[in-house]
Formats: structure tokens, C-alpha cells, sequence
């Protein structure tokens, strides 16, 4: 079974054969060089001899780097169903991690975006096409804590919609100043404007 030889992130020469990874280890006089699982907690080597040969030590205590990797992906894709946080940032977070379990490179973003930007669409409620359609689902209506997060919701043609909790609104309540803004660039779909009120309370900024 052939072997190859990669420029790992930092640099440093990495060795893939039989879908697993090893660091290099050294060089030795006869000219075989000695390589390393790239798993910390593994202690599966192998030897590449002058000839190309490869005799290997030991055996891998983990699924070969293959596996992982699409292990990896599946991960990426639970995340983009189950949680709001930007896809990007999940692709970062989970390749950092990838890597310092591994010492691989997963695939660059572009060639998984379409697919975890699909599994994010799968999870979200269909975009409807005029405000009469827009139902809120009961759980965005409620915060962390579970309690009422939709204070306000009038209007059918005209719709109005105001997000508060109530530890927001002792908050405001208690504020001598408020700071408010508006803007028009970032509005969802279908509304005109999204309209935010802040207070500092302490060193705490509270916002509706």
C-alpha cells in the first residue's frame, strides 16, 4: 500500500497511509525515516525504509483519520440543525478542534457550506410570503429562562412585534436614560424597520 507525504499546518511533514496520519518522528542513519501516529494517546509508528517500504508497529486504538473527518462533518451538520450559531463560526470552531485532536485539515469552507447551510434551512420555519402567513413558533416566544419573550404582537397588513423579557423590562424600568435606535438595513423579511432600546444598569447594558 503507497504512501503520502503532506505539509501539515504548521509546516511540519505529515505521512498518510492506510487512511491514517503520523508526524514525523526522524530520519534515522540507514535512511529510513520514523514516523508516529499524529493521535497523542496512540502509539501506532511506522517505518519507511530506503526502498519506500513500510513496516508498521503497534495498532491504532481509533477510528483512521477517514472516518473522523466525515465524523467531523456529520458534527458540523447536528450543529447547524440544532443551533443559531453562525455557520462560519461553526465551521471554525469545529475545525480547531479537529485539529488538535487530529492534526488534520478538514476541507476548506466552500466545499461544505452548501450542505450545513441546507441541514440550518432544513431546522427553520418556511419564510412565509405576506405578514397575514407569520406565525411565530411557541418556543421563540419564550426566553432562556422560559418565560414570556413576545410581549407585543398587533396587526395583520401592519404588523408589530416587540421582544422583552421580563428581567428586561424591570431593567428599563428602573434606568433614568434610555438610548434607542433604528435601522431599516437589517430588518427581517417583510418588516420595514427593526427598532432596539437600551439602558445601562451598572456596568450591565440591557436591550428590547
Amino acid at each position: 500500500m503507497e504512501f503520502e507525504i503532506e505539509t501539515g499546518q504548521r509546516g511540519s511533514q505529515i505521512c498518510i497511509y492506510n487512511s491514517h496520519r503520523y508526524r514525523h518522528i526522524r530520519n534515522n542513519k540507514k535512511g529510513s525515516v520514523s514516523w508516529r501516529c499524529i493521535n497523542k494517546e496512540c502509539s501506532a509508528a511506522i517505518l519507511i525504509d530506503s526502498n519506500k517500504f513500510v513496516i508498521e508497529k503497534g495498532q491504532h486504538d481509533h477510528e483512521p483519520h477517514q472516518n473522523l473527518e466525515q465524523q467531523c462533518i456529520r458534527g458540523m451538520k447536528r450543529r447547524a440543525e440544532q443551533e443559531t450559531t453562525a455557520i462560519p463560526k461553526v465551521y471554525e470552531q469545529e475545525s480547531i478542534k479537529f485539529f488538535m485532536q487530529t492534526g488534520g485539515i478538514l476541507p476548506v469552507f466552500n466545499s461544505v457550506r452548501s450542505s450545513l447551510y441546507r441541514c440550518r434551512n432544513s431546522s427553520l420555519p418556511v419564510i412565509p410570503h405576506n405578514l397575514t402567513e407569520f406565525d411565530i413558533p411557541d418556543d421563540w416566544k419564550k426566553d432562556n429562562l422560559g418565560g414570556d419573550f413576545l410581549q407585543i404582537n398587533v396587526g395583520t397588513d401592519a404588523r408589530l412585534l416587540g421582544f422583552v423579557s421580563q428581567c428586561g423590562l424591570e431593567r428599563l424600568a428602573e434606568a433614568k436614560h434610555w438610548n434607542a435606535d433604528g435601522t431599516f438595513y437589517t430588518a427581517p423579511r417583510l418588516f420595514s424597520q427593526a427598532y432596539t432600546i437600551h439602558s445601562l444598569t451598572g456596568k450591565l447594558w440591557v436591550g428590547t
